[in-house]
């Protein structure tokens, strides 16, 4: 019998994530080991948090939603900031 999946921890938010891009990144289901940040052209708009951090900020994040007595819908939005803004995995680049 296989594991019964837990939406709010981190390693099954990677499995999730590396299922979703399979074929898109390379080694989708890792947290990144570089820095990351997000371009507008040719500015730099957003460093994201050092690659230590993302377990704890991603295990922070969904230890909120968990939680939180907020709508669903609330909740989704923050869960995508954060994700956005942590960038916790594997970056995809877009061909220009």
């Amino acid at each position: 019998m296989s594991e019964i999946p837990k939406p709010f921890s981190a390693e099954d938010s990677l499995a999730t994530y590396g299922i979703l891009m399979e074929g898109v990144v390379d080694n989708p289901g890792l947290f990144r080991t570089t820095g990351a940040g997000v371009m507008k052209g040719d500015a730099l708009v957003h460093v994201a948090p050092p690659p230590s951090l993302s377990p704890s900020q991603v295990q922070d994040f969904l230890s909120w939603v968990k939680c939180s007595e907020y709508h669903l819908l609330i909740k989704s939005v923050v869960f995508h900031y954060e994700s956005e803004y942590v960038r916790p995995h594997r970056a995809v680049v877009l061909p220009k």
